[in-house]
């Protein structure tokens, strides 16, 4: 089955590709040769003539402030939409189930020919269903985008009284209280920053948001990282190795956010290390290629900076290594770390932002979760070329 995109969004092209694979017929003006036509709808672009496909080999990407524009130009026709921004999910299950009804065509036709008229009147409902669901699902993404926004602020303020009261602004506190003090900022600052990522997952594709590159030590982002996890290691009493190699050269990327990345690594890593285990972090520079991600000869000038976190708790199990940064991936329990929550979901959205890449690995003594990371993007990645061309990136604004 053929399928073609007709858009002239680059990033949207992109993002098709990469799911359709290579069934992907190359933009053009004319359909021809495809099975399926999917169109990236603007006011005044116009339509596709139905007459040389039926209406359900179209399928409409279309903003949610657009849809009275195009609904006047179907004029009742039963077509096929997806609101933008269009997530992997939902285009991943439009396209089965497509594939399913074309090869339905030819292995029964008969049959195919009977249920047509059916067919047609179901498919009116279940695109007015569909259109629903997607409206409320932008509604309740909208609700927790502002949710998450808001819960950040009174985060700040409990971690600034912890800190007031563990530098005895307030008066002297014994061993106990200030025990009890640091695991509390220790949560809230956890708390601060599973929310700070929740917010960046839920506003995906919807505010366009590059990095602040700016030069950077992935040294010290790295032993920032490991001092946050230091109460996860002094309770479970974790032997924790840094076997982490200064970048020779200047890296540029936005450090908070890498920070995060390498904390949430390190927590998933405390997570599943048994008491007394042991946790091995390395950090060096690589030859990396970019395009095809794989290690380039050595002899080749450092491009990249690599960091392995391996841990001595249980594996994963093969067929989940790329499922666990999906942010749908439904949660486990116990020791089956094949489901890890949304901190994995996170570090996936922080690497792919700064060009990079992030995978997992595991062996029967435990699991290794790797990041590459170019010392430039800028260098790497043509989004990030294309905006130093255009200077500093505007900063996404608050939902």
């Amino acid at each position: 089955m053929q399928v073609c995109l007709l858009s002239g969004d680059k990033k949207l092209r992109d993002f098709v590709s990469e799911v359709v694979g290579t069934d992907m017929l190359d933009v053009g003006e004319k359909p021809t040769g495809a099975e399926l036509c999917v169109f990236d709808f603007e006011p005044g672009s116009g339509l596709p003539s139905f007459s040389t496909m039926g209406s359900w080999n179209h399928l409409f990407l279309v903003d949610p402030n657009h849809l009275t524009t195009f609904s006047d130009q179907v004029q009742g026709r039963p077509v096929c939409l997806l609101l933008k921004p269009v997530t992997r999910p939902a285009l991943e299950a439009f396209l089965v189930s497509f594939r399913q009804l074309w090869a339905s065509r030819f292995d029964h036709p008969r049959e195919a020919a009977a249920l047509r008229s059916d067919r047609d009147e179901l498919l009116q409902h279940l695109l007015q269903a569909n259109l629903r669901l997607q409206q409320y699902d932008q509604e309740r993404t909208n609700f927790l985008a502002r949710a998450l926004h808001d819960l950040r602020t009174p985060l700040t303020s409990l971690r600034g009284i912890c800190g007031l009261l563990l530098e005895g602004e307030v008066g002297p506190l014994n061993a106990q209280q200030r025990e009890l003090l640091e695991r509390l900022q220790s949560s809230a600052a956890r708390l601060g920053r599973m929310s700070s990522g929740m917010f960046e997952l839920s506003v995906q594709g919807r505010v366009q948001r590059a990095p602040q590159l700016e030069a950077s030590d992935i040294a010290k982002c790295v032993s920032r990282a490991l001092q946050e996890v230091c109460s996860l290691v002094q309770e479970k009493q974790l032997n924790v190795i840094s076997h982490v190699v200064p970048a020779p050269k200047t890296m540029f990327m936005e450090s908070q956010q890498i920070e995060q990345l390498l904390i949430n690594l390190l927590e998933n890593a405390c997570k599943f290390t048994p008491r007394n285990g042991r946790i091995d972090v390395y950090g060096d520079t690589v030859s990396w290629d970019f395009d095809h991600s794989t290690t380039k000869s050595s002899s080749e000038s450092p491009n990249a900076y690599r960091i392995d976190i391996r841990d001595s708790g249980p594996g994963i199990a093969p067929a989940m290594l790329d499922a666990i940064f999906e942010q749908y991936t439904s949660l486990g329990g116990g020791d089956d770390r094949s489901r890890c929550g949304l901190g994995l979901a996170i570090c996936k959205l922080a690497a792919t932002a700064h060009g990079g890449r992030i995978w997992a690995s595991s062996a029967s003594d435990g699991a290794t979760f790797s990041l590459v990371l170019p010392l430039d993007p800028r260098q790497t990645d043509v989004r990030f070329r294309r905006l130093s061309e255009e200077g500093r990136p505007r900063s996404a604004q608050a939902v």
